[in-house]
């Protein structure tokens, strides 16, 4: 467990590890020099299975994960944030899991999403094929949710990235390693994520960050591309930029069908899912590209294999609408 200014919720998370019906294991409690309270929570904490490292100066999420990896001890590393919650039988399932399917090296798990009081179950890839097929939009697996062989880490190149010091951390860590691993999801909610203000991402410009992880993405794979095909991927992956306009689909279009040559070429995922993958982002899209103009969503629905007449009611009704306000409406 990194801890950086989590005092409201870090009491919470250790005594959800400490409740574990699993209960042969250490906790590292890695500080990153917070200015809260949550050090000394931890301290407060009598457990003689919590080990503290304490940190000087802050290093980022990152260097501050890396210093507990080289710091474990056991077959396993479980992962967890100051922030979330365990449930009480997650390592004991997570444990059990990889003793009896020796070829899987991280075990995730489904959990709630914690949004105040506000409670939502948010699933992962089941197989290792599914999240490979998935990997270039989005997380393998919930990295606060995992649990991971440390013969993973016995080649010591295999690490975080230290220096990275914006969201994204955990995602690329499991680009770098996907062709070392093999990831797999338990279908049970074993565990809470909060999200909100205290998340690292809160406040962000978001798209902005998400160009960054697209191009270290990339980068990671070794497969080649524009400046031009990241900012496409970005918006393919949920993200449009300002000004939306039917040129950007053609553009969008092209890059829907480079993604599937690069992964023939790179065979980073089986062909038929990833096509899936790739269509599934491209249909999801729809609405928020019609909600731009008539222009954009024409194009759209142009470029896509599947038109229904679903998408263009959905247009016309969007785009009359809008017409229909008053002038002043909004302003």
């Amino acid at each position: 467990m990194t801890l950086y200014n989590k005092g409201a919720f870090v009491e919470e998370a250790v005594q959800s590890i400490l409740a574990q019906t699993f209960t042969d294991f250490e906790l590292l409690v890695v500080d990153d020099a917070g200015t809260d309270d949550g050090l000394a929570k931890v301290k407060a904490i009598s457990d003689p299975r919590i080990r503290i490292m304490e940190s000087a100066e802050n290093t980022g999420r990152a260097a501050a994960a890396n210093r507990g990896i080289e710091a474990a001890q056991g077959e396993f590393i479980a992962f967890l944030d100051a922030d979330d919650i365990m449930y009480p039988d997650r390592l004991a399932k997570q444990v059990a899991f990889l003793d009896a399917h020796h070829e899987v090296t991280i075990v995730g798990t489904d959990v709630e999403e914690l949004r105040g009081q506000d409670k939502q179950p948010s699933s992962w890839p089941r197989s290792h094929e599914a999240a490979m097929a998935g990997l270039v939009f989005g997380d393998a697996y919930l990295h606060p949710s995992s649990l991971v062989r440390r013969s993973l880490f016995s080649d010591p190149s295999v690490r975080f990235n230290g220096g990275w010091r914006t969201p994204g951390m955990d995602y690329l860590f499991q680009v770098a390693i996907c062709r070392k691993a093999v990831f797999a999801n338990l279908p049970e909610v074993l565990g809470a994520y909060r999200r909100g203000g205290n998340n690292f991402r809160s406040g962000r410009d978001w798209r902005r960050d998400r160009l960054l992880i697209a191009r270290e993405t990339f980068r990671l794979l070794g497969w080649p591309v524009s400046e031009a095909e990241v900012d496409a991927h970005v918006t393919l992956t949920g993200y449009l930029p300002a000004g939306f306009k039917a040129a950007d689909v053609r553009h969008l279009r092209q890059w829907r069908d480079r993604l599937l040559a690069l992964n023939h070429e790179f065979r980073l995922a089986d062909p038929a899912l990833f096509a899936q993958e790739v269509m599934d982002h491209w249909h999801r899209l729809y609405h928020r590209v019609a909600d731009q103009g008539w222009g954009p969503g024409l194009a759209f629905w142009r470029h896509s294999p599947a038109r229904t007449g679903a998408w263009l009611a959905y247009l016309a009704k969007v785009q009359l609408k809008g017409a229909a306000k008053p002038a002043h409406e909004g302003e």
